[in-house]
């Protein structure tokens, strides 16, 4: 399992990131830039950690529930905790696919079934949509802005919700492949996977995960309206809620993008949106993404990095965490 674990993959990343945002600088004088980063102050940078750190914490909460939703055998929540920051490295994969290490980990230190353990991963990107829905029509009601990237976001999320529900339609395909030698062990594998999303979206779970999601993404986007602060604009509850929609829609279009930690659209869309609906200019705009994006996006890549080297090496040493 080590091509999960890669570090190069990570600094690499960080260069293209280093590169766009030297690049996105060149449209201002570097001097309004160093003026911005000046305002910054240590209370501010401790606040959005604090805060990136709260929704880690109650996406933690999260996902040891979902886990033991469907789980068929005993769930250690210290160990399936450390599992959960290693998903946090798969930012560096395209929309986040890399995140079933989660289940490969829970199938290693819990023998329990990849198969079953898998859709966990799936239905947390999916609350998380929802989540994002919900933020966003702060802004669409607040603006009457983005209405279509809300309507699309909507479709999108009830078409997968309708399709995990087509269990019964299922049925006669799974009892025809158990019969088939050759295929038994791949139907059984999609019956169990399919049984965890039946499971994992029915209404009060994917109500619960959702309504967790929205607590963790407001906390974390609530740090981009601490930051604004940092520049002159007033924290103000009306800037939060154009925060809120600022944060969500920028994640959602990075998620779209289908480019690992949606680098270069998630940025270009926050410092765009946070020009034309908080009036900042563009060097204020850019400060603030950059440090914003900075503790919240490579503090997670190389929490969930170093988590994966803490897994392999119980892993190698043949343990389970105690």
């Amino acid at each position: 399992m080590r091509k999960f674990l890669n570090p190069r993959q990570a600094i690499k990343l960080f260069l293209i990131a280093a590169v766009l945002w030297s690049l996105l600088g060149l449209f201002t004088d570097s001097k309004d830039i160093v003026k911005e980063i000046r305002n910054v102050s240590i209370w501010r940078l401790t606040a959005v950690f604090l805060l990136s750190a709260g929704n880690y914490w109650i996406r933690v909460i999260r996902f040891n529930w979902l886990s033991k939703l469907v789980a068929k055998v005993k769930i250690n929540e210290e160990t399936n905790s450390m599992i959960f920051f290693s998903g946090l490295a798969m930012n560096l994969t395209p929309v986040r696919v890399g995140e079933v290490v989660k289940a490969y980990y829970q199938q290693k230190f819990f023998k329990e079934s990849f198969a079953r353990m898998a859709p966990v991963p799936v239905m947390e990107r999916l609350a998380d949509g929802i989540s994002m829905l919900v933020l966003m029509s702060f802004g669409v009601l607040y603006l009457s802005f983005g209405k279509q990237a809300f309507g699309l976001l909507s479709v999108l999320i009830l078409a997968i919700v309708l399709c995990l529900h087509q269990k019964k339609l299922m049925k006669p395909f799974f009892y025809l492949g158990s019969r088939i030698k050759s295929i038994k062990k791949i139907t059984v594998s999609l019956e169990r996977a399919l049984d965890s999303f039946y499971r994992l979206s029915s209404l009060w779970p994917l109500i619960l995960s959702s309504g967790l999601g929205v607590a963790a993404w407001a906390m974390e986007a609530s740090g981009l309206w601490v930051m604004i602060g940092a520049v002159g604009i007033p924290n103000t509850i009306a800037n939060l809620y154009l925060t809120l929609f600022i944060f969500s829609i920028s994640a959602a279009a990075g998620f779209l993008a289908i480019i690992p930690a949606g680098l270069g659209i998630n940025e270009i869309s926050t410092i765009g949106l946070l020009e034309k609906l908080i009036k900042i200019n563009y060097p204020q705009a850019l400060v603030v993404t950059f440090v914003f994006r900075l503790i919240t996006l490579w503090f997670g890549i190389f929490l969930g990095l170093g988590s994966i080297l803490y897994l392999e090496r119980r892993l190698k040493d043949g343990g389970i965490l105690e």
